[in-house]
């Protein structure tokens, strides 16, 4: 264990740089964290945060505590000094200040040491795709062929979506957050401003179904530049979702499948579409819609089938979640190669949500 005078000795600084994080990244205010500890003052825990004074061993020990990380984690430098940039959040003009904050603050603590971890087995990280300018349906469907492209994934459905990202470097991550959070699609940087690599941020515990479109639509926010009219609008959002269909269901395999002008279509012929792309039925629905394969009317009897049923909420025969498999790896051979040792790994992860994930990798326990 080191000293809490060696870590005093560090500085006031080095405090606070991990300190001000995990306190936002549980969602607290500096007075629900006083009321937490019950004898630090409000004004206190700021002069902490702010760097103006050192707590004393008992006050750090016990901030340790509440917080539920080592006493070190607040006196050291985080993994890695990251810069993260958000190109798009559905549905979060609704979220409290705080929740957005907590989101904001727990993502970029687990992506610190997700970044060291990419340094190691995968040193200068490979170049990003270039941004790609949409106005319209085409060019959307272009984006969306252009990424298949760069990525070789070829015409055919994605089996595992999550693990498909992770090959290619995009860091994707599964957070417990409010229900009004559908997903975020964020640039990571040093701070130098170089472009490290993608993160793609969503729930958890939803069904893999609206997952997967979760995970394509923060890929279209990260791939496509819309016009400035279109920014921060509706209508960048559909354009978002439009890019989800057109990539996980490619126009030609949808041809494939169903035809390019069908009058009627029958709820098994749905449910095997969605389960052969991996999309809810009101997601196939609207991708046929786009590409003409059935007409406004047709599609708008459904949507109401839809409502009634309570599908468009519900997915009929839902499966459950994909996980993320990029991290147990990587874990496992950081052990395998004795490259860090248990306790080096646990501290890298002593500030990340995913931390009991680690944890349970490190103790051997299966998936």
């Amino acid at each position: 264990m080191v000293p809490y005078a060696t870590m005093r000795a560090k500085g006031c600084g080095q405090f606070s740089s991990h300190f001000g994080l995990l306190r936002r990244a549980r969602g607290w205010s500096l007075g629900d964290l006083a009321e937490r500890v019950g004898f630090v003052s409000r004004q206190m825990l700021h002069k902490y945060e702010t760097g103006a004074s050192l707590p004393s061993p008992g006050v750090a020990r016990r901030l340790a505590s509440v917080l539920n990380v080592p006493i070190k984690t607040l006196f050291s430098e985080p993994p890695a000094e990251i810069v993260c940039s958000s190109v798009g959040y559905r549905h979060f003009f609704g979220l409290r200040r705080k929740e957005k904050l907590r989101i904001e603050e727990s993502v970029r603590l687990a992506l610190q040491p997700r970044i060291v971890l990419s340094s190691i087995f995968v040193p200068g990280s490979g170049r990003l795709p270039r941004k790609v300018s949409v106005r319209g349906t085409r060019d959307i469907e272009a984006a969306a062929a252009y990424l298949r492209r760069v990525w070789n994934l070829g015409g055919d459905p994605i089996a595992h979506l999550i693990a498909c990202l992770e090959d290619r470097g995009v860091q994707v991550l599964l957070l417990n957050a409010d229900s009004r959070f559908d997903g975020t699609g964020l640039v990571v940087s040093d701070t130098s401003g170089t472009d490290l690599c993608w993160a793609v941020v969503v729930k958890k515990d939803v069904c893999a179904e609206h997952q997967r479109l979760s995970i394509a639509h923060e890929l279209g926010h990260l791939l496509m530049r819309v016009p400035p009219s279109a920014q921060g609008t509706k209508q960048e959002e559909k354009y978002a979702f439009d890019f989800a269909g057109a990539f996980l269901a490619p126009a030609d395999a949808v041809y494939r499948r169903v035809g390019h002008k069908r009058r009627q279509i029958r709820l098994e012929e749905l449910l095997l579409l969605k389960k052969y792309f991996g999309m809810s039925v009101q997601a196939v629905l609207c991708r046929l819609l786009t590409l003409q394969i059935i007409s406004d009317r047709y599609f708008t009897l459904w949507f109401r089938e839809l409502g009634r049923r309570g599908w468009r909420t519900r997915e009929p025969e839902e499966t459950g979640p994909e996980e993320s498999v990029w991290l147990r790896h990587a874990v496992l051979r950081l052990r395998s190669e004795r490259i860090k040792t248990a306790a080096e790994i646990r501290t890298l992860f002593a500030a990340s949500f995913e931390r009991d994930h680690v944890e349970s990798v490190l103790a051997g326990k299966t998936a």
